[in-house]
This record gives C-alpha cells, sequence and structure tokens, in this order.
C-alpha cells in the first residue's frame, strides 16, 4: 500500500494520509465512531490497524486486496474510554488500557470473516506470561510498575514508551518531567535513572526514536514540544 500515516481524530475519524510525494494527500477516511481517538497503532507487519477510543471500544482493520483498510474485528469490554494499546509481536494479540486504569487483552482473529466479529476480553492474563509485546506503551503492566514513585498513582504517569532495544523506558509525568528508568521496570518506588525537566507543566506524551537515540516529549499547558537526545 506504501507509506502513510493514520491520525485519529476528535470525531471519532482515522484520516489515513499518503506521505511518499511532497504533499500528504487522503488516501481514505474511516468512519466507524463518532467520539475521540485515543491511541492508534499499526500491526508489526503493517497488515492491521487498532483504533482505541473514547466510546470503549477497539476497532481493528485489515488491509484489503483492492488498497483500503476495511473493519473487520471490534473488541468490546472496557467500561471506561481507551488510553493506550499495544500489539503483540506475533500480531495475534493486543492489551489495552482504560480511563480507569483497567489492563485488558484481546486475542485478534487472524483472518477476515464474512462479518465483523465482536471480541471479548482474554479471561486470564496469566496465559500471556510469554507473550512479548512489539510496543509498551500502557502504563500500567508487570513491566512497568516501577514507573510509579512514591504516593504516585495512574493518574500521575501519563505516558510510557519502551526503546527499540528494550535496555530502557521512558515515562512522563504530571510533574513536568521525563523519566529515562531501566527496563524492565519491576521494581516499585525505584529513583528513575535519569529525571530530564524543562517542561513548565504535565507532559501529556512521550515517544522513543526508531533509533532509541532520541526522544519526543508533548506538554499540556506549556503547548510545547521537546527533543531530547538519550546519552
Amino acid at each position: 500500500g506504501g507509506l502513510e500515516i493514520a491520525a485519529g481524530l476528535e470525531t471519532g475519524e482515522v484520516s489515513v494520509i499518503g506521505v511518499e510525494g511532497a504533499e500528504g494527500r487522503e488516501l481514505q477516511r474511516l468512519s466507524d465512531r463518532k467520539k475521540e481517538v485515543t491511541d492508534i497503532k499499526y500491526s508489526p507487519d503493517a497488515s492491521r490497524l487498532a483504533v482505541g477510543c473514547k466510546d470503549k471500544a477497539i476497532d481493528v482493520y485489515a488491509f484489503s486486496s483492492d488498497g483500503k483498510w476495511e473493519r473487520f474485528a471490534t473488541c468490546k469490554g472496557h467500561s471506561s474510554g481507551v488510553s493506550h494499546l499495544d500489539w503483540s509481536g506475533c500480531g495475534g494479540w493486543l492489551q489495552t488500557l482504560d480511563s480507569g486504569y483497567e489492563l485488558l487483552f484481546w486475542q485478534i482473529p487472524q483472518q477476515p470473516g464474512s462479518k465483523v466479529a465482536e471480541v471479548k476480553p482474554h479471561p486470564k492474563a496469566a496465559d500471556l506470561a510469554g507473550v512479548g509485546w512489539e510496543s509498551v506503551t500502557c502504563p500500567i503492566g508487570w513491566s512497568v510498575m516501577g514507573v510509579f514513585e512514591g504516593g504516585a498513582d495512574g493518574s500521575d504517569v501519563n505516558a510510557v514508551d519502551r526503546s527499540p532495544d528494550r535496555s530502557f523506558i521512558l515515562s512522563s509525568d504530571d510533574s513536568g518531567k521525563v523519566n529515562l528508568i531501566k527496563y524492565p521496570a519491576v521494581e516499585k518506588l525505584t529513583p528513575p535513572k535519569k529525571a530530564m525537566g524543562g517542561h513548565s507543566s504535565h507532559v501529556t506524551n512521550v515517544r522513543v526514536s526508531g533509533s532509541g537515540k532520541y526522544a519526543i516529549s508533548t506538554g499540556g499547558a506549556d503547548l510545547s514540544v521537546f527533543i531530547w537526545a538519550i546519552k
């Protein structure tokens, strides 16, 4: 299908934009939801697209033979709006977090059926103990529990992202800091390896670059975007 970006909108729609030319143009618009898109990720092989929304659902799209994204599965079971999601390395599982800090796991159908499949949460999280995750952006879970300092709870940490080589994880918090912590961060109350300041208000998001040498963070009230060199 070529190079593209999928952008989630406040309207609940997803705009798929081609980026191969000098000027991007919209290739397709997905309009299956009415509430704000909160997270969106391609599967490891880029054949699937998962979209989480504030309406408590996750839609999963497959890239069809005619070059269009088509919804083939919907994950329903959250009690509040979806906030984060990650694909497994094999592309067969999703882990998703909602604004009530409920972490759920879903087994995604490998082949689209004749109608949209409704996927229910997997009942036993222990079954996924050996599953490797392509990304780690859900701030709740065994491998990231060390991002919470003394007295902190889910509302204090806004985002996390694991480095490509899986050696560290970054977190962004309400104190205006971006924190670099050894991964997996399994020891609670462990001080960050490095706390990076600069934002004047809460940090809404942080992502590590593909090379692992840089990071990008976005501020809330300070309306700023920072680029960090990881050394």
